[in-house]
């Protein structure tokens, strides 16, 4: 590992707790997606792999994100504090039930799927505007992400059909947001297996147990003002979270 990849995880670890950064030096800022790769892998570190974020690509690009285990937060339970300006993302999240092995097939992969759930993700990018840095540095920053959750239960990932699940986020009990739908199980499946074959190379296999979000359904929003958000799926169930009221979110455009 270069020294300009150690010093770009250091300042991306330390901007989690400290002053948000204007971007990365550019004598350590990534400059491909190798390098940005390689800069989440720093900052992982020792650190269990909980989950992973990609979603369908974009442009013809699939991207992720490992995302360890000290992000994660239990169906129900309260956001991380502090943080600096948390965006909220509603999603779909897929539920590991067998390990992928190294050279899995397409087939292999998909049927190490467990189910699909309700989950959330909390954005809070370690920059000032997550939008004024490169698109290497974003990445190097785990796209963003702070939290995420997703509900212990689900519904076998081959009986749904993720284009036609209706998503409602609600807060104490009111409607904030709602969307009929969004990308398609095929879409997902494609990103999975990228990812399968990704992840193995960079020594981090997809493990049982893990939980894969698959891109933002509702949001990215600012926090809503309440106590506790339920994410509801046409079907497939619902995910839970604590606001925590230490937190309060400056407005941001998402």
């Amino acid at each position: 590992m270069t020294n300009r990849i150690t010093q770009a995880a250091a300042a991306l670890t330390a901007a989690f707790h400290g002053p948000l950064l204007p971007g990365l030096a550019p004598e350590v800022a990534p400059r491909d997606e190798a390098e940005a790769y390689a800069v989440q892998t720093a900052v992982l570190g020792r650190e269990p792999v909980a989950g992973w974020k990609v979603a369908p690509a974009r442009d013809g690009v699939i991207r992720c994100a490992p995302l360890g285990a000290s992000r994660w937060i239990a169906d129900g339970g309260a956001l991380p504090h502090p943080m600096q300006a948390p965006l909220l993302e509603v999603e779909l999240a897929l539920r590991l039930a067998a390990d992928v092995p190294e050279g899995a097939g397409p087939e292999q992969v998909l049927a190490a799927i467990g189910t699909v759930g309700m989950a959330f993700e909390i954005l809070d990018s370690r920059f000032v505007d997550r939008k004024a840095v490169s698109p290497f540095s974003a990445l190097a920053d785990a796209q963003s992400n702070r939290a995420f959750s997703a509900a212990e239960a689900g519904l076998p990932w081959a009986a749904v059909e993720m284009a036609q699940v209706p998503l409602t986020l609600l807060c104490d009990g009111q409607v904030v947001a709602e969307t009929p739908g969004g990308a398609s199980s095929a879409q997902v499946a494609e990103a999975v297996i990228w990812l399968a074959g990704h992840a193995a190379g960079r020594g981090l296999p997809l493990r049982r147990g893990q939980v894969i979000i698959t891109g933002s359904r509702l949001g990215p929003m600012p926090l809503p003002a309440g106590r506790q958000l339920v994410a509801r799926g046409g079907g497939v169930g619902e995910a839970r979270l604590l606001l925590n009221n230490e937190i309060t979110a400056r407005e941001v455009k998402p």
